[in-house]
């Protein structure tokens, strides 16, 4: 990145060093954003080219350090950004600037302006098609789909392309951003509930390739979803071997906090936690949300991923508030439904049985049991519509939990179909937890 700002500088651009402090980074980046939010399309595509070499040189240069700066030193992707778009305002378009309003609208989402990030995301992919600029294609993908588009379509919807950023990163010769699309592809397919076995199998060639290619960066970003489904895949379930896999995690963890690879830690925390949940060992995943939570107030931007984080914090915090009256965690539930509330009331599809099953545990806890009866049920019906097949699974595990505690004989049926969708999902070693642990 250094060297990068160096050669900006001979190119007569402004120098980004030293960095300012950081509300006026945010200020003059929301600054840009907001004029960009508001152009239409016609006013855009109607806007001249750039015809100085210099600033087509720097516009190319700070586009190749996009991603070093998102995967390794976030305090100067905001400042990057921002001048790309400046300089696009003041001389013109070319194609760096769909990669620029592709980042754009990544980082609005991380604040959570969905509606900003969607315009940003939807004028980046049609400059896209403007210059045929086939090249930055998996920069566009990597931005936009796992981004923005994430939270308007069904999940399922954004892999294809993602998909499609790889194949055109590798046909290209653009490894890097081949393998982020690819390692994002892995992400959002854990999350939508692909098939563990097909995704494991796809994730062997990707970090096989990411090995071969010298993206160890990437691999490691793609670490936790590796150590999830192999968690989740085990033939049978043995706590000593998960006890052992948490001991490596937690030392993995250690590592990246030295190294100041916050993403990369993030991300271990999140699945981490969620495979911790999954095998009830929910102290180790509260530990791990709150671990998160502290280490996300230094951090210029989290993992949110579609609501999904919000999702498996609340069920943890519930699973620590039935054993526990220390009222933290009931806080930290009500806090995650209210954020998933706001995802399904701006329109995220991607949440609303997420929020009905955090609802119904939240009901079932505090003793509306007939209130959470009914979410419990419609957050099952959700979950098979949105074809979430690991939620859908946790809701009928959940369903037959709380009615096994009121000694209702339907539980026995609920747990079966549990073991059913976890067994198509191809969470084996939870199966085998499952049957360990049920009383049947």
């Amino acid at each position: 990145i250094g060297t990068g700002i160096d050669i900006l500088t001979q190119l007569g651009v402004q120098n980004l060093l030293p960095l300012p402090d950081r509300h006026v980074i945010i200020g003059d980046f929301t600054q840009i954003a907001n004029f960009f939010r508001d152009v239409t399309d016609e006013k855009l595509l109607n806007q001249k080219l750039i015809n100085d070499s210099n600033i087509i040189a720097a516009m190319k240069i700070l586009q190749l350090i996009t991603l070093y700066a998102y995967l390794a030193k976030q305090e100067y992707l905001h400042v990057i950004i921002t001048q790309m778009l400046r300089l696009t305002i003041q001389y013109g378009l070319c194609k760096e600037t769909c990669a620029a309003l592709a980042y754009c609208s990544s980082l609005l989402v991380a604040t959570e302006d969905f509606k900003g990030a969607e315009r940003i995301g939807n004028l980046a992919i049609t400059l896209l098609q403007k210059f045929n600029a086939k090249e930055y294609l998996p920069q566009v993908h990597v931005a936009t789909y796992p981004g923005a588009l994430a939270y308007v379509k069904q999940l399922k919807l954004t892999l294809d392309p993602l998909l499609h950023g790889y194949q055109i990163g590798m046909q290209l010769g653009d490894i890097q951003y081949a393998m982020t699309n690819a390692c994002r592809y892995v992400i959002s397919s854990f999350l939508a509930g692909r098939n563990l076995e097909e995704l494991a199998r796809e994730m062997k060639v990707f970090g096989e390739q990411m090995i071969e290619y010298n993206q160890l960066s990437i691999h490691d970003m793609m670490l936790p979803i590796t150590q999830a489904v192999s968690s989740l895949m085990s033939l049978t379930y043995d706590s000593s071997l998960l006890d052992r896999q948490a001991t490596e995690q937690k030392e993995l963890l250690e590592q990246r906090l030295r190294e100041k690879r916050m993403l990369a830690a993030n991300d271990t925390f999140i699945f981490g936690g969620i495979v911790s949940y999954m095998f009830n060992k929910y102290e180790t995943a509260a530990e791990m949300v709150e671990n998160r939570k502290e280490m996300e107030k230094s951090m210029s931007r989290t993992s949110i991923l579609y609501g999904s984080t919000d999702f498996y914090d609340g069920l943890i915090f519930l699973a620590m508030a039935r054993a526990s009256d220390d009222p933290k965690w009931r806080i930290g539930a009500s806090k995650a439904i209210s954020k998933l509330t706001e995802f399904v009331n701006n329109g995220n599809p991607n949440c609303e049985n997420k929020l009905l099953l955090l609802q119904a545990e939240f009901e079932s806890i505090w003793g509306e049991t007939k209130d959470a009866l009914l979410k419990y049920e419609l957050s099952i019906i959700a979950a098979d519509e949105h074809e979430f097949i690991h939620e859908h699974a946790i809701a009928n595990e959940r369903l037959a939990d709380s009615l096994l505690k009121n000694g209702d004989s339907r539980a026995s049926n609920l747990y079966g179909k549990a073991h059913k969708l976890y067994l198509q999902w191809g969470a084996t070693c939870k199966c085998s937890h499952l049957c360990a642990s049920i009383p049947f």
